[in-house]
């Protein structure tokens, strides 16, 4: 796999369905100019209403394709630019899997957008939930698996599982099912798991994985299991030291967001048979540490090792909803992004 440095965008699919279009068309601009060859996006939008691209278990919407259809016309006339498609979410976000338990359960209506609420966490032992989710996924990947401008599926965001006393290996399991059955449909794309990349109670030494979580905790997760799953082409992290440490300073946020890197690069090399490795999300908030964070992210993709690719969160139109996080073409934080994207996004001999 080339190095790629590129950027989240999720809400292009939603404004689309909503015909915005002048802000997915400048946003998309805004992007380029920056040098992102690779947006991660939500390829989903579930429950009941408006603007929503699953109204109904397992069945798109068919004006809500029709907009994805212009969107990806977009991408494609664009040119320069892959996309990575997210598949579900873990969070209440979109619906995503609490959405699927209350299909399976024939439960109205989205349900609390809870971010602790646990009945989302049922998905991935409730068959019925997901069949739903595959009959999304085969209706979505049929319809674009030959698009040229697809790059990758992911097929959740950000899996956790908070219920009590669940086994570590439940989110593995899900995972190598799902991503078995993305690669079923199709042979041709990478396929990869939004994991944040806690680690959990396994393999032990010669080294405390666990230990080098946040505080200790993994979410329910076991990141090296979840990654060894052979339908799995490429791993992928998160990092917020500022979400998860909140009491640090802002350099001791810098120091974790390396270490979280490096600790991940070590797994890969030791337990993961030297899988690649993505950057999904990273960023920090303002402060002065925020582009020394930039500049490490890449010097490391530079190294050409095991990372071969960083995606921040998130880049979007002027004037958009600022989360904490987002950079704008006139953020002075863009210049060294667009740095590292000239660096590694250099177009290579044929």
């Amino acid at each position: 796999m080339e190095p790629f440095a590129g950027t989240n965008c999720y809400y292009l699919l939603e404004k689309a369905i909503y015909n915005d279009h002048d802000i997915v068309r400048n946003t998309l601009r805004d992007i380029k100019k920056a040098g992102f060859n690779v947006i991660r996006m939500w390829a989903f939008s579930d429950g009941e209403g408006q603007g929503k691209l699953q109204t109904r278990p397992g069945v798109p919407d068919p004006a809500a394709l029709a907009a994805f259809d212009w969107l990806m016309d977009e991408v494609e006339a664009l040119g320069g630019i892959k996309l990575m498609l997210t598949l579900t979410n873990c969070l209440a976000d979109y619906g995503g899997m609490q959405q699927y338990v209350r299909w399976a359960k024939g439960e109205a209506g989205p349900g609390p957008n809870d971010f602790g609420f646990n009945e989302r966490f049922e998905f991935y032992t409730n068959g019925r939930a997901k069949d739903i989710y595959k009959e999304y996924v085969a209706a979505i990947i049929n319809r674009y698996k030959g698009r040229a401008c697809i790059h990758s599926w992911d097929i959740c965001n950000e899996p956790r599982n908070r219920l009590p006393n669940a086994p570590s290996d439940v989110i593995a399991g899900w995972v190598h099912e799902a991503a078995g059955w993305v690669k079923s449909l199709d042979t041709r794309h990478p396929v990869t798991v939004g994991s944040e990349g806690f680690f959990g109670p396994s393999p032990p030494a010669p080294v405390d994985w666990q230990g080098k979580n946040p505080y200790g905790y993994n979410e329910g997760c076991n990141w090296i299991l979840e990654s060894q799953s052979p339908n799995i082409d490429f791993v992928c992290i998160h990092s917020y030291a500022d979400q998860w440490r909140r009491g640090d300073t802002t350099q001791q946020w810098l120091d974790f967001n390396k270490q979280w890197l490096d600790c991940h690069l070590e797994a890969c090399s030791k337990h993961l048979g030297n899988k690649p490795l993505v950057l999904q999300e990273y960023n920090m908030p303002q402060c002065p540490q925020r582009t020394q964070y930039y500049d490490y992210v890449r010097q490391t993709l530079a190294a050409k090792n095991l990372l071969v690719g960083a995606l921040c969160w998130m880049t979007a139109a002027e004037g958009y909803y600022n989360d904490g996080y987002t950079l704008y073409a006139s953020s002075p934080e863009m210049q060294p992004l667009t740095s590292m994207c000239a660096q590694i996004n250099r177009p290579r001999p044929a």
